[in-house]
């Protein structure tokens, strides 16, 4: 079972390496990515050149609906550039002779990549689709993808809610400090009762 799975994982990235295949489109992830079948075999597969709005940003469903509606189901031919260290096939995709990327530029579904892209023409057709408000450029305001992901917050990042929700209050009526219910003296003090959030002083501890 190691040797087959291996087998296939080596064939996989061959075809992936390849500098041009043809297959059918079998997914649409989204404005720049979708998925080839090629012999039995699924490879991932970037827009090289263009970058389009995030699933979660506007236009991002447009986009990949945009896309879908040229591709989906059909047999195109990859040209590759690369391969990312995600292991995706970067390149430029043509159905017939049409390229593909060029045309969601060309439309305003995608911006172009300049970080990694000189194309001169493409650059110019971006231009004018702006011009002209085509497609994501209706919004004036249109944040390109590659910003928006820097601002996109981590998962990882600080928590804004405490681990334990607060529900009730406990107040010490000797010291007159009130505690939530997340704290260690919640209804552990000598002499006190359940309050509201607005009776006595904070603990310092839990903030009350």
């Amino acid at each position: 079972m190691r040797l087959l799975l291996t087998y296939l994982l080596l064939a996989c990235s061959l075809v992936a390496a390849e500098k041009s295949f043809t297959g059918k489109v079998v997914r649409v992830l989204d404005g720049d990515t979708i998925v080839v079948l090629v012999d039995e075999k699924q490879i991932k597969v970037r827009f090289a050149h263009i970058d389009t709005p995030e699933k979660a940003q506007a236009f991002g469903n447009q986009a990949k609906k945009a896309l879908s509606a040229k591709i989906f189901g059909k047999q195109v031919r990859i040209q590759v550039d690369t391969i990312d260290r995600y292991g995706r096939s970067i390149g430029n995709v043509y159905l017939d002779k049409r390229w593909i990327n060029q045309e969601m530029i060309t439309e305003g579904w995608a911006w172009h990549y300049k970080t990694y892209s000189k194309d001169e023409k493409l650059a110019a057709l971006e231009q004018k689709a702006k011009e002209a408000n085509l497609g994501l450029w209706a919004d004036a305001k249109a944040v390109a993808p590659w910003n928006w992901r820097k601002k996109k917050p981590s998962k990882t990042t600080t928590k804004t809610q405490p681990d334990k929700a607060v529900t009730s209050y406990w107040l010490n009526t000797k010291s007159n400090t009130r505690h939530n219910n997340s704290c260690k003296w919640f209804n552990k003090t000598k002499k006190g009762r359940l309050s509201t959030a607005k009776e006595g002083k904070a603990c310092g501890s839990c903030g009350g």
